[in-house]
């Protein structure tokens, strides 16, 4: 049984030396992370030093309340505070586009963040009276395409393209962000593709998962199918047991942490439920099939977000914690998936964030086309009752003749006048 003081405990034995570490994977053999470089006393990788050196905190926050610094979790800070990482699409031709190809471009840009620059650029006036589109959400990625025939290519994009080794036009390339461990990797690479294009930016169990994070979950765990019925049903067996396990082991260092977070001048008061009745402890899960032809892409972005897990584990199952606005916390692999290390994970996740730079944690982003902050704005936007000015200010102000109209003090030696009061401006985001 999963034990709040042990958890504790292991937290603080993980930071007291923390040492760096390559990025590792569960070996499925020994059920613990393969090293690369080091080990610590705790023998932990360095992912999860790095974790734990973020969330040292988090042991004193539950140990001595009134020693906190930030008493938003990890999970709750990174979907108000993280916006998603940017993807790159570098489209290689050499000349103008054919009409087919230039469609598929045209719909990728208007997938992608670059659409949402062009339209807050220009922002469209509608007609009076007529009714409203709702925005449609774009995905986190920019398009950039590098014509090969053109007088100034980009030392860079010389470079990208050499190392392509084709001579296919037109030809696209999809990066992770930069601000990954590692640089911006490859995620796919091959013929300008309008499938592949469809794909990229939006599926179905990507719009689950953002509807889970949006609900207040504090992960949703994607349980990444090998095929083989006996392992994949073990697998989802230990997680489910886990989340229990956890939801229960840490309700009460969990309200401790969230109770605390009521200062209204106090940026961090998030976590007041009056503000944020969203913020619970709960885990779900998601099953999909590697072999799904609607999740290609999102497969894609799981297996190639650590070097070694399409290479060395394609047959095995997998589970890749999702928080935030659609960040993979690590991968759990084969026998990996066991309750130590969900533990782990779920323990960095529930602290209070204590590292707050964003590109100082673990982690990698994924495409979703989801408007996270308007969706968040929903639940934040109150209608307030605003008490009345004392004092004969206040009476002046408050002052609501028939027809609406604003009685404002009148001069020294006339008489009181009456001003229409000016229509409320709408407000925006920007």
């Amino acid at each position: 049984m999963l034990r709040g003081d042990y958890l504790v405990s292991y937290l603080i034995r993980c930071c007291v030396n923390p040492v760096y570490y390559e990025p590792t994977m569960i070996d499925m053999n020994t059920n613990r992370p393969r090293q690369l470089i080091g080990r610590g006393p705790a023998g932990c990788s360095r992912r999860l030093a790095a974790w734990f050196a973020c969330v040292l905190s988090a042991a004193a926050t539950i140990g001595a309340p009134a020693a906190r610094a930030c008493n938003v979790p990890v999970f709750r800070y990174a979907l108000e505070r993280w916006p998603a990482d940017a993807y790159r699409v570098v489209i290689f031709r050499r000349g103008p586009l054919s009409g087919a190809d230039r469609k598929t471009v045209q719909k990728l840009v208007k997938s992608s963040w670059d659409a949402e620059e062009d339209s807050s650029a220009q922002p469209a006036q509608p007609a009076a009276g007529a009714a409203t589109t709702p925005k449609t959400p774009v995905a986190n990625y920019f398009v950039i395409e590098v014509d090969l025939a053109g007088k100034k290519v980009h030392e860079r994009a010389k470079e990208m393209w050499k190392a392509q080794k084709t001579q296919t036009l037109p030809w696209m390339v999809v990066q992770y962000p930069l601000r990954r461990p590692g640089g911006a990797r490859t995620l796919w690479a091959g013929a300008l593709d309008a499938k592949v294009a469809d794909n990229l930016a939006d599926s179905p169990k990507r719009r689950e998962i953002a509807r889970k994070l949006l609900a207040g979950d504090t992960a949703v765990w994607v349980l990444l199918e090998s095929g083989k019925a006996k392992a994949d049903k073990a697998a989802e067996k230990v997680l489910t047991k886990q989340f229990k396990e956890i939801q229960d082991a840490m309700q009460k260092p969990f309200e401790e942490l969230v109770g605390a977070g009521s200062d209204p001048t106090d940026p961090d008061s998030a976590n007041d439920p009056e503000v944020n009745p969203n913020l619970k402890l709960r885990f779900s899960l998601i099953r999909v099939s590697k072999k799904d032809p609607a999740e290609r892409m999102f497969v894609k972005m799981l297996m190639r977000s650590e070097e070694d897990l399409e290479s060395e584990y394609a047959s095995s199952v997998m589970a890749f914690p999702i928080f935030g606005r659609g960040r993979a916390l690590f991968a759990l692999v084969g026998k990996g998936i066991n309750a130590g290390n969900i533990q782990e994970a779920c323990v960095f996740l529930l602290g209070a964030c204590s590292c707050r730079v964003k590109a100082m944690n673990p982690g990698t982003d994924l495409v979703m086309a989801v408007d996270w902050q308007a969706n968040l704005m929903k639940e934040y936007v109150r209608d307030v009752e605003v008490p009345a000015l004392p004092g004969p200010i206040g009476s002046v102000l408050t002052t609501q003749p028939a027809g609406g109209a604003t009685t404002r003090p009148a001069p020294a030696g006339a008489g009181a006048t009456t001003k229409p009061a000016k229509p409320a401006q709408p407000k925006t985001d920007r």
